[in-house]
């Protein structure tokens, strides 16, 4: 079931994929479940997210385009663009 699945999901990526915090980690599906609810347990339409990362709720931020209505089809190269910023960043 979900828990199951999510638990696997986090021990394998224990990170934000955002900014790559390690607290507070969400799995969110990128397509929500009340629009796609076949693709509940789908691995592809999981990313994790974190909610409690440095100076922002990754999930909010990129999961849901800062509107708890909205979500964001474009949320795995959102995050990976951000990871890589981050990882570039000088100082």
């Amino acid at each position: 079931g979900w828990s199951a699945l999510r638990n696997r999901i986090v021990a394998a990526h224990p990170y934000c994929s955002a900014c790559g915090c390690k607290t507070g980690l969400n799995v969110h599906h990128i397509m929500p479940f009340h629009l796609c609810p076949d693709l509940e347990l789908d691995v592809r339409n999981l990313i994790v997210l974190g909610e409690k990362c440095p100076g922002a709720n990754c999930h909010y931020r990129f999961g849901h385009l800062d509107n708890w209505h909205s979500y964001n089809r474009d949320v795995i190269a959102d995050a990976a663009v951000m990871r890589a910023k981050i990882a570039g960043r000088p100082g």
